[in-house]
């Protein structure tokens, strides 16, 4: 283990408190990927929809926020880690976890932006066959 001191008491408090909210909005997120499954349970007995789309679109999501909340809560918890026993590896571990969770929101980021330009392209082209 590698012992190292944060000398700053204000380094030590921003990032105890944002392990803290980094692990309320995991909780959060984990709770409305409960309501989410619920949703979809009440538009299946509802028949409202195609089933297959809402199925798909549910695990998509699922993933994808299931991803994001175990970053958040692995970087709130490798965090609380390094501030109580000192430790660099913890650091090390808790931001690897912040920088994929910033890699996919990057990556979800870039795709919309594809598919915003694709759109765009797409009405483009609509309107000018139309004249």
């Amino acid at each position: 283990m590698e012992k190292f001191e944060i000398e700053n008491a204000a380094l030590h408090e921003n990032l105890s408190r944002s392990a803290k909210w980094a692990r309320y909005l995991a909780y959060i997120t984990f709770a409305s990927v409960g309501l989410s499954f619920l949703q979809l349970i009440f538009g299946i007995i509802n028949n409202k929809g195609s089933m297959a789309g809402n199925i798909f679109s549910f695990i998509i999501s699922t993933v994808i926020t299931l991803i994001l909340a175990t970053n958040l809560l692995s970087f709130s918890k490798y965090t609380n880690m390094g501030l109580l026993q000192k430790d660099r590896v913890f650091f090390t571990q808790a931001f690897t976890n912040l920088k994929n969770y910033f890699l996919v929101i990057g990556a979800i980021f870039l795709i919309l932006l594809g598919l915003l330009a694709l759109f765009i392209i797409v009405f483009t082209i609509v309107l000018i066959a139309r004249n």
